[in-house]
């Protein structure tokens, strides 16, 4: 069996504001293409999984005008699977809403929903969030088990939500956690506080690897441009 990354990504971004911040992005949609063409070329080039790796993005964008139709076909051609979100209006208010962790949960709500209505199997899926990219320092040692992998930032006592592992024989309980959660992230409470209720939960079982300030991805923060 493969595995499976998914890249979350909205490469043309609303003039919406979240619950923190009323810009969403310095960057423009030309930019945020790029940037993500950059994330699908560090994934292929730096992840090197002993049972080969499946390429998913999941978008929630408007491509209907030229240029849009041809990022959109570049995109499909550089992915092993590909889902826009766009024309399901319920959901493109979650993802265009003011609580970004509500629409990231609905991005991996839909993914599992993709993976199971599609009887897909992996061993491990991964999440990296779009324009951001790897660096070739990441050990991929670490992650080649059957552990949930978490990247720990110490210094706040959370785990980082742009890239981790789960194993696929624990996604079930994952996704039901997070739906478990829903209320949580309407009221803005952010992925990484409740990512640390789930790893809290599930310590108990050896099942979880966290990874001290291990983080071998770098990209710039959309809503400021600051460099991670």
């Amino acid at each position: 069996m493969n595995d499976l990354i998914f890249i979350t990504s909205v490469i043309n971004i609303p003039n919406t504001p979240y619950s923190y911040t009323n810009i969403r992005s310095v960057y423009n949609k030309y930019e945020r293409y790029i940037q993500t063409m950059e994330t699908i070329e560090t994934i292929r080039r730096y992840m090197k999984v002993n049972n080969g790796l499946k390429i998913m993005l999941i978008e929630c964008s408007d491509f209907n005008d030229n240029e849009g139709i041809k990022i959109e076909q570049i995109i499909k051609n550089n992915v092993d699977y590909y889902i826009n979100l766009w024309e399901n209006i319920e959901l493109r208010n979650i993802i265009y809403g003011i609580s970004k962790s509500y629409g990231e949960l609905t991005f991996i709500d839909n993914v599992i929903k993709y993976i199971k209505n599609n009887h897909l199997i992996f061993n491990n899926i991964y999440k990296i969030s779009g324009r951001y990219t790897i660096l070739p320092t990441i050990d991929m040692s670490k992650y080649n088990n059957n552990l949930n992998v978490f990247n720990y930032i110490k210094e706040h006592n959370i785990v980082s939500t742009i890239f981790y592992k789960i194993p696929y024989n624990n996604l079930d309980d994952f996704n039901y956690f997070l739906n478990e959660s829903k209320e949580s992230c309407k009221n803005c409470i952010g992925l990484e506080l409740i990512f640390m209720s789930y790893i809290h939960k599930m310590i108990n079982n050896s099942n979880i690897l966290l990874l001290d300030n291990n983080l071998s991805i770098t990209g710039n923060i959309a809503v400021d441009g600051n460099k991670i």
